[in-house]
């Protein structure tokens, strides 16, 4: 019985570190693919706590299970390590805290600290049970999950754990002074575990079923803004057309002009110059390149970036090949990085300024687009990876993960980086059709 209820108390205690660090880092990639390689490690952890438990030394358990417990943490996510141990030490702070509540309320006597009887294994339960419930709440209020956990929502799931834990400390305090049979115990423990186990897999499917709708939400949010920018940049190419058909009429005009001149119809004269000048503010646009779609594009984001006073510097080296990359793709991409530039150079306190270059690489057949811009904001960032500079809650580094996706697709990837107030992001396409 004391081999069991001390695997059983170090199961739990692994499992809630687990879960604990998994809201803040993610796990290295050895372990998000092989599931085999987790289930050992942790194997190996929790054998290692429970050799250190049943050699009832105190000073080693003080020092060692943390050591062992830490190890694991370090091992298992990734991530700064002063994040990795900031967080461990949290949840140590916890475990002890939860103990102590436990001793303060329940004042435990010396024969239910015998690791061989039901009782300790009860008092197990609670202090996890408490230890649980507080991390579940502490995860809501400062976790980083991809998950929407509504408040409300929330408060009505944790009517299963804080009922269980009544339950728990019913009975436990039912049986203080009752002896039970062996029978009676294996009962008593066996649906202690269960209730255990089933408050985790009842959060476990909450997690998974908002963890489905966030990911639904994020392609929405993806299709939605591709819709509005296809619908803009279908305008935008019909306004080019029109300038071309403009400039492929200017001949004309300047027939007809000539013709009032020599007439000394001069109010025809003006009348005629107002309407061209009308007609070319209206569809006038810079020349690029002669991809329809970018150049409509940069023209449009370079007339948003004025509005907000930055200045803006747009190349597109002659001869760059983009006809591998679909209409869509190229607005997601580039509209995605040229959204964010504008974004954190309008609030840059000093210069405002986006650069764009466009170019072949020589070698390997790569497009390369490198947009350098002012910022202002500490941009977030997750285990290395930059999400935004918003600060307001919402849904964020959406533009960036879909960047880096179709450029995966495209055999390439997208990288970013800062350097004191200027974010520089590097997109590489391969233009290889195959």
């Amino acid at each position: 019985m004391e081999i069991f209820n001390i695997v059983t108390g170090c199961v739990i205690e692994m499992y809630l570190l687990h879960f604990f660090l998994f809201n803040y880092f993610e796990k290295r990639e050895v372990f998000k693919h092989s599931v085999w390689a987790m289930i050992v490690l942790q194997i190996v952890a929790i054998s290692m706590e429970t050799l250190c438990n049943s050699l009832h030394n105190v000073i080693l358990n003080l020092i060692f299970v943390p050591v062992i417990l830490a190890s694991y943490a370090m091992i298992m996510f990734r991530g700064k390590i002063g994040h990795r141990l900031f967080c461990f030490f949290m949840y140590i702070i916890i475990l002890d805290c939860c103990e102590f509540i436990f001793i303060i309320i329940w004042q435990p006597d010396a024969d239910s600290v015998d690791m061989g009887n039901v009782k300790f294994l009860l008092q197990t339960l609670l202090i996890k049970f408490i230890s649980y419930i507080i991390i579940l709440l502490v995860n809501h209020l400062v976790g980083k999950q991809k998950r929407i956990m509504d408040s409300k929502v929330l408060m009505m799931y944790m009517f299963i754990p804080v009922s269980s834990f009544s339950v728990l400390v019913g009975t436990y305090c039912s049986i203080m002074e009752i002896d039970l049979t062996w029978q009676q115990s294996l009962a008593l423990v066996s649906s202690f575990c269960f209730l255990f186990l089933g408050n985790i897999v009842s959060f476990y499917a909450f997690e998974n079923y908002s963890e489905r709708i966030f990911q639904n939400m994020q392609q929405n949010v993806i299709i939605v803004k591709q819709k509005k920018d296809m619908e803009f940049y279908m305008q935008a190419t019909e306004q080019e057309g029109r300038q071309k058909k403009l400039m492929h009429d200017i001949n004309n005009y300047i027939k007809m002009i000539t013709h009032f001149a020599k007439t000394e119809d001069y109010n025809s004269v003006r009348r005629l110059c107002s309407e061209i000048s009308g007609e070319m503010e209206e569809s006038m646009q810079h020349i690029y390149c002669n991809n329809p779609i970018l150049n409509s594009m940069l023209n449009e984001k370079r007339v948003e970036a004025d509005r907000y006073g930055i200045t803006t510097e747009f190349y597109v080296e002659p001869g760059v090949v983009l006809g591998a990359i679909s209409m869509t793709d190229m607005i997601a991409m580039f509209g995605n990085l040229l959204d964010n530039a504008i974004r954190a150079a309008s609030e840059a306190k000093e210069e405002k300024y986006i650069k764009l270059h466009i170019y072949m690489k020589e070698v390997g057949g790569f497009c390369v687009t490198k947009i350098v811009n002012s910022f202002e904001r500490v941009i977030q960032e997750n285990n290395g990876k930059f999400l935004s500079t918003k600060t307001e809650d919402g849904v964020h580094g959406i533009g960036i993960q879909n960047v880096n996706q179709i450029a995966e697709k495209y055999g390439g990837y997208l990288t970013c980086t800062t350097h004191q107030k200027e974010f520089e992001a590097l997109l590489l396409i391969s233009t290889d059709d195959e």
